[in-house]
């Protein structure tokens, strides 16, 4: 029975203890702006998705979904009569909600049956999400529609999504524009083949995925598309790997930077112009990309673009591809290389870059790294990558690395680590939340429990070649 500890008259907050078996659809239809919905431990079976609609409040006083204090609220869809609704929860042209601690699943035949999305956020803004979990999902975990914009959301936890994406955002024909989507300490997996862990569909902008580990996507990785002019997304400090297609997919304007990146199916890092007139302020650095099948980064259509930056990235497959940069113009003639290439150390061949220039150079292969076969990319001492990076402004060196460590200005490393001792200071990437703090080493042993090495590992994760010498090999275009 739902509890109302507070209520002061239909016009005015309360603050509501739910459990399940309790009318949620109609409680939260009829939610006023500063509500308080908890939610006690248990699993709610739901026969029809929850409901959210032209609710105005703002984040002064917002209209609360929680957690209660210790507890996991499940709220699961069941499959009544051969049919689902379109989504577990959805948020329509509301301001001022928040949700923290939920978990919201879609039935257990997700992966044979149904179509429906996991949280669903159309026309509306500041909303704000905090440890929630979605997963189970036949389209979208997490879709943000139409004119959306200030949606913040802090250790959200996406998985197993059948045919879409796990973050969708905007409208596929660039007709609604979405701003100021924020995802950070997050993590994402298990995603199937039609869609992305992350895709930004034309027209989003000034939109930021920073600290989130995203691994396991049978498609691509992650789709940053036209900004329509917008603000520039922002993509730092990820870690992405087991995508079978390419990790990073750019289309429009955006500043990837300290990421890692490895074990990427048909590539890392895949620059291409969608023709929208929006192909401009591409800034690609102080990234680790490592062990993809494809080009470590294919930068197509950069001739003719402008604000173009490729710098201080670490691109290594000692055997296969480093890095490859579109020179040739309209008429096949090879030009210099467009944008700002400076300082990448690659291994493997490299096409189209000037030998001549600094703009990539020779690496030292696996053994840069502290233990690749455990997905510790940390540069040894005597690593290729340490002090080696370009210090001028237009390599948009970024102030911390991948673990917070601060950046040395006049002599940064190459990649998304800046050396700091012989340890490996932060966080060890595994199949779990990017953990911020500085101060486990320990954790690098660890890893392989959970990793590429383990007999737990995932299958792609087993890729890794035994470390070798990995020169460069250049190519100029002819």
């Amino acid at each position: 029975m739902i509890s109302a500890l507070l209520l002061l008259s239909s016009a005015q907050a309360g603050v509501y203890e739910v459990g399940p078996g309790d009318d949620l659809a109609n409680l939260l239809s009829g939610l006023v702006p500063g509500d308080e919905v908890i939610f006690s431990d248990g699993v709610y079976e739901l026969e029809g998705e929850l409901n959210i609609a032209d609710h105005a409040g703002d984040l002064a006083t917002p209209t609360k979904l929680r957690a209660a204090e210790g507890a996991t609220p499940i709220l699961q869809l069941r499959q009544l009569e051969d049919s689902y609704p379109s989504a577990v929860l959805r948020l329509t042209n509301v301001k001022g909600v928040e949700l923290s601690g939920l978990v919201l699943l879609g039935d257990t035949s997700f992966a044979d049956e149904g179509d429906y999305y996991g949280l669903y956020i159309g026309e509306s803004t500041d909303v704000v999400i905090e440890d929630v979990e979605v997963g189970q999902t036949v389209r979208a975990a997490l879709r943000v529609d139409g004119l959306s914009s200030n949606i913040s959301a802090v250790g959200l936890h996406l998985h197993d999504v059948r045919s879409g994406s796990a973050l969708r955002v905007g409208c596929s024909d660039g007709s609604c524009f979405t701003t100021g989507l924020s995802v950070s300490l997050s993590q994402i997996h298990d995603i199937g083949p039609d869609g992305y862990a992350v895709e930004l569909y034309p027209g989003s902008q000034g939109s930021a995925v920073t600290d989130t580990v995203i691994y396991d996507t049978q498609g691509r990785g992650v789709y940053l598309g036209s900004t329509a002019q917008g603000a520039q997304n922002v993509f730092e400090g990820n870690a992405i790997w087991n995508s079978v297609q390419h990790a990073v997919l750019i289309e429009g304007s955006a500043r990837v930077r300290n990421n890692v990146i490895f074990n990427g199916g048909e590539g890392g890092i895949l620059t291409r112009d969608p023709g929208l007139d929006t192909f401009t302020d591409i800034i690609i650095s102080h990234n680790t990309v490592v062990n993809t099948l494809g080009w470590a980064a294919d930068l197509q259509g950069w001739v003719g673009a402008t604000g173009m930056v490729l710098a201080n990235n670490a691109l290594c497959n000692p055997l296969g591809y480093g890095v490859s940069i579109d020179t040739l113009s309209p008429t096949g003639d090879d030009l210099p290389t467009p944008g700002f290439v400076r300082n990448n150390i690659a291994c493997g061949l490299v096409e189209g870059p000037d030998p001549l220039e600094p703009e990539v150079l020779p690496g030292g292969g696996y053994t840069d790294f502290l233990n690749a076969e455990i997905w510790d990319f940390y540069p040894t001492v005597e690593s290729t990558l340490v002090d080696a990076g370009d210090t001028s402004g237009d390599a948009w060196i970024p102030e911390l690395d991948f673990n917070g460590v601060q950046r040395d200005g006049d002599g940064p490393d190459v990649g998304a680590y800046e050396w700091d001792g012989e340890v490996n200071p932060g966080w060890a990437i595994q199949e779990d939340f990017k953990d911020p703090s500085l101060d486990a080493p320990e954790k690098i042993d660890g890893a392989v429990s959970s990793g590429c090495c383990s007999d737990e590992g995932s299958e792609a994760g087993l890729l890794f070649l035994l470390p070798v010498l990995g020169l460069s090999r250049l190519r100029r275009r002819r």
